[in-house]
């Protein structure tokens, strides 16, 4: 089993990367990619782990991209050197970090006083963000939960969600491929499109190279993973798939082979892929 899609303290996850790369060895997974938010921080680390511990550790990333949904492109394989993505990804965080002034302005204007310094004391890398925000609202009682901080203040549409100066999707298909990497959509269900809808915007990103698309993942129905499978089967796309581990981060979502099955077919798929483009 495999697991395409998890993050670590390089971005907003609990885990090192060499504790997370440690735990799926220990859980009997035989490859995991580490596919932070528009950060390669964790690679390096998390590549030296899995050589001492003896899994294969694929290089990844996890592109925010502007959309009127959330829309999250993830990169598999990618060259973490590549000079014009490490100059993007800088470029990124410094829109981050304006974003996220705004954020805590507007949590601020809500009668939940908090700071710039209380945040970034729970993102333990670069990269802090509204799981951070999350985190700490649910720390201070306001929020039973980081999924609730989401759903109430931080998700897509919510009153304290800033949507602005991100990568455009078909931008981060393009970087990706020119880092050397796969291209793979996100969880599809968060875009919450008709099939027919979903499958244009899926031709319409494979017009600019987009390779696969999240077909297994932690909040999928059934429904939904035969309908995705099934429009990935029909335009000819690579499957992919993972449960977007965070950690203590999102405690609902286990880091185990037999919270989802992701065939090692997917990545042998995946790494087909690589050697002939």
């Amino acid at each position: 089993m495999v697991d395409l899609h998890t993050h670590t303290t390089n971005s907003d996850g609990s885990l090192t990367p060499r504790e997370l790369v440690k735990l799926a060895k220990e859980q009997g997974f035989s490859a995991i990619a580490v596919t932070d938010h528009d950060t390669v921080d964790g690679i390096c680390e998390a590549r030296k782990a899995g050589e001492e511990y003896g899994i294969e550790t694929i290089p990844g990333i996890e592109l925010s991209c502007n959309y009127e949904r959330e829309l999250h492109m993830i990169g598999l394989y990618i060259n973490p050197n590549y000079l014009p993505l490490t100059e993007k990804l800088k470029e990124l965080a410094k829109n981050r970090e304006k974003r996220n002034i705004k954020t805590l302005e507007i949590l601020n204007s809500l009668g939940m006083p908090i700071t710039v310094e209380e945040v970034k004391k729970i993102a333990t890398g670069n990269i802090w963000g509204r799981a951070h925000f999350a985190k700490l609202l649910c720390d201070k009682g306001y929020v039973a939960s980081v999924k609730e901080g989401f759903q109430k203040y931080l998700g897509h549409g919510r009153v304290a969600h800033v949507n602005e100066d991100r990568i455009e999707p078909e931008e981060a298909i393009s970087l990706i491929r020119q880092a050397g990497g796969v291209p793979i959509l996100a969880h599809m269900h968060y875009l919450k499109l008709s099939p027919e809808d979903l499958r244009n915007l899926l031709i319409r990103f494979q017009k600019s190279g987009l390779a696969g698309a999240e077909v297994i993942y932690t909040e999928y129905t059934p429904e939904q993973t035969k309908l995705y499978t099934e429009l990935v089967e029909e335009l000819g796309l690579l499957k992919s798939g993972g449960s977007d581990f965070h950690g203590a981060m999102k405690p609902q979502i286990p880091l185990t082979p037999n919270h989802l099955r992701i065939p090692y077919s997917f990545l042998k798929e995946i790494k087909n892929h690589v050697r002939t483009f």
